[in-house]
């Protein structure tokens, strides 16, 4: 039975229900901000805010948890009894008001152990800060740099800035237990920095990883582009393990970057060996898809599996997770019936729009250079297009030199070869506690400042840090990372090879010799076949012939070799 939802509002939030099918409530509060609201010099703020306004109740009777993503933070619980429901949204209420400073530094150590086990972002990351430099969704490939620089006092102001009435959704999948109280403070939603897109041309390609390949894919918010999307994985699917054996599986998931836009990332796992036709075949289905659309029966099965999630026991609250991002998005927010009529409409050509959509924002993630993705698009950049001019230093150790103007600073490893960091574009600078310094451009170059390398470094580096916003200065009591090491100096060229003496053979083998080594040769395999065949005195007669002659020829070339003076063997 397909989902009816009903709506009001408590305390100034925005309120979703659907009945329950079973005994179970299940409930979440959403709030409209995540990691891509935050700043290179905040990353992780959002993330300290969830873990300590649950500290304070660190167990219940029933299940709950919270999460941050890229647009969203939520708060979610499942009891079966509907009080509970009613306890955990006045629980998240006051974690979100209360002064918790004391607890300040436990919970960011917390983090940080989390963030170790947890890795890196990876190939994903990767994509992301390609698109968006270290802002916004670029973000997700950096560390947790705030948790090395936030004060009580900037939990506070971020509280009130995002933590808002207008900035929530309540949904409850079953009953709406009475006294339910939601105490937020009664502010509007703060609008979201817009995208800051690094202006790449695409489509493109990235060399990182250790296996398998990566599509990050852009697209606007559209029913043609969600059917896209799930035919797609379903003929990678099917392409890449169940037709060619290349991959175990292809793995896809789609996050919100703003209102209107998506971004998808499908991946598929390999052996090195089967990189190259992996690549070629992720690319040439894209492609088909793209020149020809979907088929009536991929776009019907994609209808019957999304009426099937509608009518499953968790088909509600999928929905009103949905519905809940909708409107803190600032989207109109659509019921399972309207959804499933749009999708019924969509038809092949639109399909094959989408995906060519898709297929021109793409940005593509292989662990080697593959030929069927070279030839199809460009490498992305591997240095700053921008150039600046001011006073230039020399590397003591290198042929690099460091730039430092007006326009900002600028590396130079050789001609045409710049990491360039703009006045104006600096997302932060890190400054290690062995006096090196990293300054990060919003584009996400990064460029390393070592005191050690250059004359009078101290004095360098403290120039370049007076230009820097205090701001977007993080201090970190670790050493920071290692410098490049110089390329070692050319080795001498080895002496050219001594010319033959006058008066003495060139010990080459001459035409002559080739030829009769190829006949002997010749007669020895003449002679193998021949006793394969049944022949066995006609072939070892000629096995016998070939080989006398084989190793008449070999002594031969040691006698010539021990008389030009080379020793022999």
């Amino acid at each position: 039975m397909i989902p009816v939802l009903e709506a009001g509002s408590i305390g100034g939030v925005r309120v979703l229900r659907s009945g329950s099918a079973t005994s179970r409530n299940a409930a979440a509060l959403v709030f409209g901000v995540g990691r891509y609201d935050e700043t290179l010099p905040t990353a992780g703020i959002t993330h300290l805010i969830e873990h300590l306004t649950l500290s304070g109740r660190p167990k219940a009777s029933y299940e709950f948890n919270a999460e941050v993503s890229g647009r969203y933070t939520q708060f979610f619980m499942e009891s079966a009894d509907p009080a509970d429901t009613a306890d955990f949204v006045s629980t998240v209420c006051r974690g979100l008001a209360a002064d918790y400073g004391e607890a300040l530094e436990r919970e960011k150590r917390i983090l940080k152990t989390e963030a170790a086990s947890r890795g890196t972002a990876g190939a994903l990351g990767l994509c992301l800060g390609e698109r968006y430099g270290a802002t916004g969704p670029g973000l997700v490939g950096y560390e947790e740099y705030g948790l090395d620089r936030l004060g009580w006092s900037d939990i506070e102001a971020w509280r009130r800035r995002w933590f808002v009435a207008g900035n929530a959704v309540l949904w409850i999948h079953g009953t709406i237990p009475r006294g339910l109280r939601i105490d937020l403070p009664p502010y509007p939603a703060p609008a979201p920095a817009p995208l800051r897109p690094a202006g790449l041309t695409l489509p493109g390609f990235v060399v990182a990883g250790r296996g398998g390949i990566g599509l990050s894919l852009v697209t606007p918010q559209s029913d043609p582009a969600v059917v896209a999307l799930a035919i797609l994985q379903e003929r990678l699917t099917q392409v890449l393990r169940h037709e060619r054996g290349l991959s175990y599986g292809v793995q896809a998931t789609r996050d919100q970057l703003d209102r209107d836009l998506w971004h998808a990332w499908l991946v598929a796992d390999a052996l090195p060996e089967q990189t190259a036709m992996l690549g070629h075949s992720m690319l040439a289905t894209l492609e088909a898809l793209a020149e020809g659309g979907s088929t009536d029966e991929e776009a019907g099965d994609y209808l019957r599996r999304l009426r099937s999630a509608y009518e499953s026991p968790s088909g509600p609250a999928m929905v009103m997770h949905r519905q809940a991002q909708d409107i803190l998005s600032g989207r109109r927010p659509r019921d399972p019936a309207e959804t499933l009529q749009a999708v019924s409409e969509v038809d092949t050509k639109a399909v094959a729009a989408a995906a060519g959509q898709l297929l021109g924002q793409m940005i593509v993630v292989t662990p080697q250079l593959v030929p069927a993705i070279q030839g199809r698009m460009p490498r992305l950049p591997l240095w700053s297009a921008a150039t600046i001019t001011g006073m230039t230093l020399q590397s003591t150790d290198s042929g690099s030199t460091l730039t430092i103007g007006d326009q900002g600073v600028m590396r130079t490893v050789e001609a045409g070869q710049h990491v360039t960091v703009r006045s104006g574009a600096v997302a932060a600078l890190f400054r290690w506690n062995d006096k090196k310094r990293t300054l990060v451009g919003t584009d996400g170059f990064t460029l390393l400042l070592d005191p050690a390398e250059w004359p009078d470094g101290d004095t360098v580096v403290r120039s370049i840090e007076a230009r820097i916003d205090p701001r977007l200065v993080v201090s970190i009591d670790s050493p920071g990372p290692g410098r490049p090491k110089p390329e070692p100096p050319p080795t001498a060229a080895p002496p050219p090879p001594q010319a033959v003496p006058p008066g003495k053979v060139n010990p080459r083998p001459s035409w002559g010799s080739r030829i009769l080594l190829a006949v002997n040769i010749c007669v020895v395999v003449f002679g193998v076949l021949a006793i394969s065949g049944g022949d066995f005195i006609g072939g070892i007669a000629f096995v016998l012939i070939g080989g006398t002659g084989l190793a008449w020829q070999q002594l031969a070339s040691r006698r010539t070799t021990r008389r030009l003076g080379h020793p022999g063997d």
